[in-house]
């Protein structure tokens, strides 16, 4: 991790609630980037009728697609990673590389919310807490994280205020994050040889049909 990223990520006491948590705070460019994909993704989700997936009908849209995308910044910052900032993927790709799903939440919910409609066939995903501090997306801690097959259990299966079903795990009975980047780490070594080994396959099979 690049010397000001770990300038702008502070551990903090742990509280019963939220195990091991950390702070990280985004610089301004990085929060007006944030902001500027976070519009993207809300327009393009509008052009093609998406709906918020909790069933609600938040009129905040705009702040919660800019609000997710600077969470993804700040927990990529965290863990010293590149930033995908993808519009339009539709849950169809993971938020980050290693198979990561970042969830954006409010500092008065205290609880980690996944979806069966959108999550179901992410059993093997990590899902990572993230918690907004402040208004204006500069500040926020990493709760600690969680494999979707182990959340998405009859145990934490909730109906939310709109009566739509969803998984709520409270965020007390998280994975602490100082385990985070190794689990991280180890998902990216797998997929970094897995694209050595397509590449030496395509290099190979190109040398063999310019042979023929």
């Amino acid at each position: 991790m690049e010397e000001s990223t770990r300038a702008s990520c502070d551990w903090i006491m742990s509280e019963p609630s939220h195990p091991d948590p950390a702070i990280v705070t985004l610089d301004n460019y990085e929060i007006e980037w944030a902001k500027l994909v976070g519009f993207y993704r809300f327009s393009e989700s509008e052009r093609d009728g998406k709906t918020q997936s909790d069933g609600s009908n938040d009129a905040n849209g705009l702040r919660n697609h800019q609000q997710g995308a600077a969470a993804e910044l700040a927990l990529t910052k965290f863990l010293g990673m590149k930033w995908n900032a993808t519009v339009n993927t539709y849950n169809n790709f993971p938020d980050l590389d290693g198979y990561l799903e970042c969830r954006s939440k409010q500092d008065r919910q205290h609880y980690m919310r996944l979806y069966p409609r959108r999550d179901r066939a992410k059993g093997a995903a990590i899902f990572v807490s993230v918690t907004s501090l402040d208004s204006n997306l500069s500040t926020f801690r990493v709760d600690g994280w969680t494999l979707g097959s182990e959340t998405m259990i009859p145990k934490y299966l909730k109906k939310n205020n709109w009566g739509r079903e969803e998984w709520q795990l409270p965020l007390s009975e998280l994975q602490p994050i100082s385990t985070l980047r190794t689990e991280t780490a180890l998902r990216l070594s797998v997929v970094s040889r897995g694209r050595d080994k397509l590449r030496v396959w395509v290099n190979e099979t190109l040398a063999k049909e310019l042979a023929e």
